[in-house]
Formats: structure tokens, C-alpha cells, sequence
């Protein structure tokens, strides 16, 4: 705003009578150049506040800075003595640690040697119990020892006697189990030349049945009839083309064959006028 205007506004109105106009005219100008000094000085006052107010701040800033430096630094020591501290910490508990293990092997050791100890200790005592009972018996033995001697002496009598006794009967017993011996064994040869003279039997059927099957086979000879008032039971030759129809009868099976094969003989041979079944029947 100007000087001017701010004085038409504020200052009152001075009518001309009290003066001429060139005196007003002159206070006027002086105002109008107190009121520029004011401004201008109103201005450089708010250069020098603005001013001093940055110094100020500056001098705040400084403090504020000198300060964050010093906590800076109280906070870097503070952080090296907590490092040393957590370092100093897990160098202990690192320690601790390798105490423990070692703290744990001995008393694993220790506790093994405790139960080796004790073991011992066991056995030890049982063996010590054995000894004790073993001792007391054995006193007990030699208090006991005169009357023994007199029981067994009294055994020995006992033992000679019954020694005798049982001589005597094994004397009779011998000879009976002689006697019931050489009758077993008797029996046992018996039974065992039987059933040689079975086998003996068995052997020389089967070779005239080998000599029989070895003749040649004979021609068929007419039918005749059977003397024998029984029937035969036995099977036909292999040669003949109708088996012939027979009966059992109690007369052995090897012998009735034997007879078949004797009456069929060929024509050379002396023909034999009898065969041992009833009805024989021949195509």
C-alpha cells in the first residue's frame, strides 16, 4: 500500500483556514517519507528476524547435531559393550555346552562302573551266602561225623547181607531165564527152518515152472475126460484158444497147473491118461 493512500485513509481532514496550503502540502511529503522509512524499516526488520531466526535455527541444527554425534557415540559404545557381552555370553553357553557332554560321559562312565560295582557287590554277597551255608553244614558234618560212622558201618552189614540174598536169586533166576533162552532160541531156529524149507519149496516151484514154460508148445489134443471127482479152479494155458470151464477145488493151484501142462505135452512125449478136474474142455 502506499504512503498516500494509507494517509487519505487514516489521517483526518485538515480544513484550510488553520493554514496555507503549502505548509500542509510540506507535512504531508514529510509524512509520506516517514511512512517509506517505516515500511522500509518494517522490511529490514523482517530481513534481520528472518535472518537471526536462521541463525537460530542453524545454532539448533549445530546443537541438534552435536547432540545426535554425542548419542551417536554413547549408542556405538552401548552397542560394543552388548556385542561384547552376547559375545562373552555365547563363548559361555559354548562352554557350558562342552562342560555338559563332558559332565554326561563321566557320569555315564561313572554311572557304568556303579553298576559293575554293584553287580559284583551281588555276586559277591550271594557267594559269600553259599560260603556261609556251606561251612555251616560242613560243621554240622563233623558233629555228625561219629554217628555216620556207626549208620554207615550198620549200612555196610545191611548191603552184605542183601548182596547175598540177591546172589542167591539171581542164581535161580539164571537158570530159569537159561531155560526160557534156550526154549526161545530153539523155537527160533524151528520157525526159522520152516519157513527155509518154505522158501526152499517156493524156489523149486518157480523152477519147474521155468523148465514148463521152456517145453515147446504142444499140439491140441482131443477132449478127455477128467477122473477126478472135483472140479478144477485153475486158469487155462496161454496157448489155448478157449479156456477151459473149471471150478475151484482144495487141491494146490502150482500142482493143478503143473498137471495142465503135463497133460498137453506134444505128440513125443508120453501123453499122461488122467487130468485132475472134472470137466475140462478143449476146441
Amino acid at each position: 500500500m502506499d504512503a498516500q493512500h494509507f494517509l487519505a485513509r487514516n489521517l483526518p481532514f485538515v480544513p484550510t483556514e488553520f493554514g496555507s496550503a503549502s505548509v500542509v502540502q510540506g507535512l504531508r511529503e514529510a509524512l509520506y517519507s516517514a511512512i517509506t522509512e517505516i515500511q522500509s524499516l518494517r522490511d529490514k526488520n523482517k530481513d534481520l528476524t528472518e535472518q537471526v531466526g536462521l541463525l537460530e535455527n542453524k545454532a539448533e541444527v549445530n546443537q541438534l547435531q552435536q547432540e545426535l554425534k554425542e548419542k551417536n557415540d554413547l549408542l556405538k559404545r552401548a552397542i560394543k559393550k552388548r556385542q561384547k557381552r552376547t559375545q562373552a555370553y555365547i563363548d559361555t553357553l559354548y562352554q557350558l555346552t562342552l562342560k555338559e557332554i563332558e559332565l554326561q560321559k563321566s557320569e555315564q562312565q561313572w554311572r557304568s562302573r556303579c553298576d559293575a560295582l554293584e553287580a559284583s557287590l551281588i555276586a559277591k554277597t550271594n557267594q559269600l551266602q553259599k560260603l556261609t551255608v556251606n561251612t555251616k553244614e560242613q560243621e554240622q558234618k563233623r558233629k555228625r561225623l561219629p554217628k555216620r560212622a556207626q549208620e554207615v558201618e550198620e549200612m555196610k552189614e545191611e548191603q552184605g547181607e542183601n548182596e547175598k540174598n540177591i546172589e542167591k536169586k539171581n542164581v535161580k533166576r539164571g537158570e530159569k531165564d537159561f531155560i526160557k533162552e534156550e526154549k526161545g532160541r530153539m523155537e527160533k531156529e524151528s520157525e526159522k527152518e520152516i519157513g527155509n524149507q518154505e522158501v526152499k519149496q517156493k524156489v523149486e516151484m518157480e523152477d519147474k515152472e521155468k523148465m514148463v514154460a521152456l517145453l515147446p508148445t504142444p499140439a491140441l489134443l482131443p477132449r478127455q475126460d477128467c477122473f477126478l471127482p472135483q472140479d478144477c479152479f485153475l486158469p487155462p494155458p496161454a496157448y489155448l484158444t478157449h479156456a477151459p470151464i473149471c471150478t475151484p477145488s482144495p487141491i494146490h493151484p502150482l500142482t493143478m497147473h503143473l498137471f495142465h501142462r503135463l497133460r498137453h505135452l506134444p505128440t513125443h512125449y508120453p501123453p499122461i491118461p488122467f487130468c485132475p478136474c472134472n470137466k475140462c474142455v478143449q476146441d
